[in-house]
């Protein structure tokens, strides 16, 4: 999971001020909401209820089902005041366009920018795999997997203040009814047709919406409730050809005008344009409408730090009731919705990524019984073979920001670069079983259809190689397309140095992959690393030590006794956040409100040493890491989650008895597929006289 820049001549650095700005606003404004009982949080139950936690500021109002989660709560509220948003060091590409965050205490809640933003490399892959599975879909249904798609921004009149909900609800039930039109102009000839440039009807092949809403800074600023918010609608359409833009634009928007006609929508705010590219780039503007943020991280930081609920200003209560309303309308509601085959590929990754659950084999106590295995990683990994290849974000450098301002990169040791990456080798090779028996019903022979026609990597260190390769071959191929087709200077140069530094990062890659085979042979299966979040949770512990002013307290003999920091709540909370059962030094176990000693020895060699030198002493107590390469998915269990999530499940046959109850006059509740299956019952299979009357 990364944190990816897509803008010309921007790095992660540039955006991070930004982000860390919006994540403490996003955090604040919750709690806010919370004191001031504008938003629930859920009342524990089970083990909760038994081991109640015991919050620094307790939430007003409790509910069934509250706005935020229990635990949600508790892992904000502990950590209110300290400088957890605080970003120090990530993981980053060559080109610094792509990021991953170390270790950070994440507040688990939807929408935050640091949870939204980590996550976003893993979104876009999925869609990338989406995408390709799509255009497999269209080769078996329409004879040719070349993508055709556009994409369309339908808006609304602003909506006044306490209405969003309402109108993200209208808004979303229109898109559908709009999106219906266009199937039913394909599959019945009577619904919104689009044509192409020649006027040709275009068949519908799928649809991607998403919804987003941002604040207008004026209103908000000056306190007027109406047309505070502006809801609005992406579309891209898939279609068998490329559409005429300029008609298509015209239908699209009178049509949309006629879905709300108690508006009068301005032509202006509409637009229709291309939206993939079937070149050798991977700018595909569905990806990115797909990876869009419901309300974006940014939008955060307009709004007012709240220091006390009590006693809020008139604009604090209004600008915290505006995000509230913002939040409670977004919070669990499905902003992204898939069309025709573009729903169909979602749900053969969904399947996917589903898996199936089976007893745990490991050896580790902790485990829960049962563990989900899947091919996830080895369809990430992978490709179809009528889809072009997509070279991955690898992390090849750290960045650690600097208390006085700046920052400091660093190159990864192949160790360290082997956990940055562990996504691209976990599970990430895999062979189909053979004698896979799958049931006989559409789905699962079209599901059956699309993997064998995957090429998954093959099992070992090797087919990583191989793979690594690949994706040279298909940067060099990428380059040359820049050179001939990119014609704007600044934009070829750009793009040019990205391929360059993301070509150094695959042979970077590769070397490491070549070193481990030389070591442990082609065919090796696993391997080792440490564990280094733990590494970075001490790190991040360490940084917050300072940005608080740590002192550390000696007695007369030159003993550590104690510390002391800027806020006497600070070291309690440290504990509360810091403190875990795993741990390799046992540092914590018996801890109260004090940090343990074994911590304050090690910030005392903290405040001696450089990072390098921190990191390499904390590694010599770290447990190492195993990452096993091929998917735990053999034959048996690949059966098991067939059989499972495939079969379609029989009727429950009903007995002489049931059947005669189920009709009789006391009883007369006998259903049109209960009276089928009794007409069946006494059928011999062959037409009698009476028999065909009904043929």
């Amino acid at each position: 999971m990364a944190i990816r820049i897509n803008k010309q001549h921007k790095t992660i650095m540039d955006k991070m001020p930004d982000v860390i700005r919006s994540e403490y606003k996003f955090r604040n404004l919750i709690l806010a909401g919370v004191m001031a009982g504008m938003l629930s949080v859920t009342e524990p139950k089970g083990k909760q209820k038994k081991h109640p936690h015991h919050f620094h500021n307790r939430p007003v109002k409790w509910a069934e089902h509250g706005d935020i989660g229990y635990e949600q709560y508790w892992n904000l509220d502990r950590t209110n005041g300290l400088f957890v948003p605080r970003v120090t060091t990530l993981f980053s590409n060559g080109s610094a366009t792509a990021a991953k965050l170390t270790f950070i205490n994440n507040v688990r809640i939807a929408h935050a920018p640091l949870r939204e933003l980590n996550e976003a490399s893993e979104r876009t892959s999925k869609m990338m795999t989406v995408l390709d599975t799509t255009k497999m879909l269209q080769l078996k249904e329409f004879g040719s997997s070349e993508l055709h798609a556009a994409m369309a921004t339908f808006t609304i009149p602003n909506c006044n203040k306490g209405t969003l909900d309402d109108a993200i609800s209208e808004m979303s039930k229109l898109i559908s009814k709009l999106v219906k039109a266009l199937k039913d102009a394909s599959n019945n000839q009577n619904g919104l047709q689009l044509y192409d440039d020649d006027g040709n009807p275009v068949q519908f092949v799928g649809a991607l919406m998403t919804i987003e809403v941002t604040i207008n800074q004026k209103k908000l600023h000056s306190m007027d409730p109406d047309g505070l918010f502006h809801p609005h609608v992406h579309l891209v359409l898939l279609t068998s050809d490329d559409l005429d833009e300029v008609d298509g634009r015209k239908r699209l928007f009178s049509y949309w005008q006629g879905l709300n006609s108690n508006y009068v929508l301005s032509p202006d705010a509409f637009n229709l344009e291309h939206a993939y590219d079937n070149g050798e780039t991977d700018d595909a503007r569905i990806v990115s409408e797909a990876t869009k943020y419901a309300a974006k991280p940014s939008m955060y930081k307009i709004l007012p730090t709240i220091k006390n609920t009590q006693n809020m200003k008139t604009y604090d209560q209004f600008a915290l009731e505006t995000f509230v309303e913002l939040f409670k309308a977004i919070k669990g509601r499905q902003l992204k919705r898939n069309y025709g085959l573009l729903l169909e590929a979602t749900g053969f990754i969904n399947w996917i990524t589903d898996g199936v659950s089976v007893k745990y084999q490991g050896n580790d106590p902790r485990h829960p019984d049962n563990e989900r295995i899947n091919i996830l990683n080895a369809i990430m990994s992978g490709s179809f073979d009528e889809s072009k290849v997509h070279v991955p974000d690898i992390m090849t450098n750290s960045y650690t920001v600097k208390p006085t301002g700046g920052y400091e990169r660093l190159t990864l040791s192949d160790d360290e670069m082997i956990y940055a990456n562990s996504l691209l080798l976990q599970g990430s090779t895999w062979e189909m079983p053979a004698n896979i028996k799958w049931p006989n019903n559409k789905k699962a022979d079209t599901y059956k259809w699309l993997l064998e026609h995957f090429v998954f990597i093959k099992p070992g260190v090797a087919g990583l190689i191989d793979q690594a390769d690949t994706w040279l071959h298909a940067l060099d191929r990428r380059m040359n397309w820049v050179h001939y087709h990119v014609l704007d200077p600044d934009e070829k140069l750009d793009k040019t140095i990205k391929i360059r530094k993301q070509i150094d990062d695959v042979r970077r890659w590769l070397n490491m992959l070549n070193t481990i085979e030389s070591i442990e042979g082609p065919d090796a299966t696993t391997i080792q690393t440490h564990d280094y979040h733990a590494v970075y949770k001490h790190v991040s512990l360490m940084q917050l030590m300072d940005a608080h002013h740590a002192k550390l307290v000696r007695d007369n003999n030159n003993r550590l006794t104690g510390v002391t920091f800027d806020k006497p709540d600070v070291e309690k909370q440290l504990v509360q956040t810091y403190s875990s059962d795993d741990d390799p030094l046992q540092y914590w176990n018996g801890s109260t409100s004090f940090l343990p000693y074994g911590i304050l020895q090690e910030y005392a060699f903290w405040q001696r040493r450089t990072l390098q030198e921190f990191k390499d002493d904390r590694l010599q107590h770290t447990p190492t890491k195993t990452i096993d390469l091929v998917s735990k998915m053999n034959g048996k269990t690949m059966q098991k989650w067939i059989d499972k999530s495939l079969k379609v499940k029989p009727k429950k046959q009903l007995s002489f008895h049931q059947m005669f109850v189920a009709g009789s006059p006391q009883n007369p509740s006998l259903t049109d597929d209960k009276l089928d299956e009794l007409c069946n019952l006494f059928d011999d299979g062959a037409a009698g006289d009476t028999d065909e009357l009904f043929v």
